[in-house]
C-alpha cells in the first residue's frame, strides 16, 4: 500500500484538506496537520469507506 500524507490521501479520494482533517480526527488522529503521515490501516479505511459510499450514490444515478 501507498504511504500517504494527510493531503495526498485527501487528493487521492478527491476530497477537501478542510474535510479530510475533522474525518481523521474522528478516526484516532486528532490535531491532524496536512503534512502528518496517515497510517496504512486508517488509509485504508478512510480509501474503502469512500470507495464504498461514491458507488453507493452511483447506483442511485
Amino acid at each position: 500500500m501507498a504511504s500517504y500524507t494527510v493531503k495526498s490521501l485527501a487528493d487521492e479520494v478527491e476530497m477537501y484538506l478542510e474535510d479530510m482533517i475533522p474525518l481523521l480526527a474522528r478516526l484516532g488522529m486528532k490535531d491532524a496537520t496536512h503534512d502528518q503521515k496517515v497510517k496504512p490501516a486508517i488509509a485504508s479505511a478512510v480509501l474503502r469507506t469512500v470507495k464504498t459510499h461514491n458507488d453507493s450514490l452511483q447506483k442511485l444515478e
